[in-house]
């Protein structure tokens, strides 16, 4: 199957997943290249060394899925009366101009939106929208980046949304779909929380505390007690 690969803040991250006549998955690869970009460099130039190591180490060719992490996104929750698909996407697209994604113009800006058909739904003669928007310069940008490399990227995920198919790739319980699940995800430089009920994003929301600040804290701490013991 395509490689899913994930550019984090801090490391490029290899999934390839196989599967065999019976339809049964199994990990054929899992691999991760740290980098670190210092304030006098570009982040994206680390990013592509990480990535050119992950490609040659591996001897990837052919079809890519790469994701967007939660700092490349913005994502808003909207409510809007029930409406048809197309005027629900002509409201939303209003709404951003409005709002101004990154500060971009709406031409700018690639967007998707998912429905809220769960919980927060049910009984309403409103309908709730997670919206996630993104520029569309970082998607070809990345794009690009692969296309250097000889991959070719067929999917661009968000990061959110693909960790609540886990739940589906595991086959959750039927007891289990209309119970809400709390994700929280924790990563070098952001993390995020979501809230899913019936395989679908309720609610998102970026966090600032990621484990680099606990760590600069923990150090933080130690010194402190050093000087205080001295």
């Amino acid at each position: 199957l395509p490689a899913a690969i994930d550019i984090g803040t801090s490391s490029v991250k290899l999934l390839q997943i196989g599967q065999d006549p019976r339809g049964e998955l199994w990990v054929a690869a899992i691999d991760r290249e740290p980098y670190f970009a210092p304030a006098d460099q570009g982040i994206m130039v680390r990013q592509k060394e990480a990535l050119k190591k992950i490609v040659e180490r591996n001897r990837l060719s052919g079809d890519v899925t790469i994701s967007l992490s939660a700092r490349e996104v913005q994502i808003y929750n909207l409510v809007f009366p029930n409406m048809t698909d197309q005027e629900s996407r002509e409201a939303i697209r209003y709404k951003l101009v409005q709002l101004k994604p990154f500060g971009l113009d709406i031409n700018q800006v690639e967007f998707r939106y998912l429905k809220s058909d769960g919980f927060l739904a049910k009984k309403s003669t409103q309908q709730r929208y997670l919206v996630v928007c993104a520029s569309k310069d970082v998607i070809q940008q990345k794009i690009a980046s692969f296309k250097e490399f000889g991959l070719k990227v067929t999917a661009v995920e968000f990061e959110p949304l693909a960790l609540i198919n886990i739940s589906k790739l595991a086959g959750a319980p039927a007891s289990a779909k209309d119970q809400l699940v709390l994700w929280f995800d924790m990563g070098a430089r952001e993390s995020f929380l979501v809230i899913e009920s019936g395989g679908l994003a309720h609610f998102v929301r970026t966090i600032s505390l990621a484990s680099q600040n606990l760590t600069q804290q923990i150090q933080d701490m130690n010194l402190l007690l050093t000087e205080t013991i001295t």
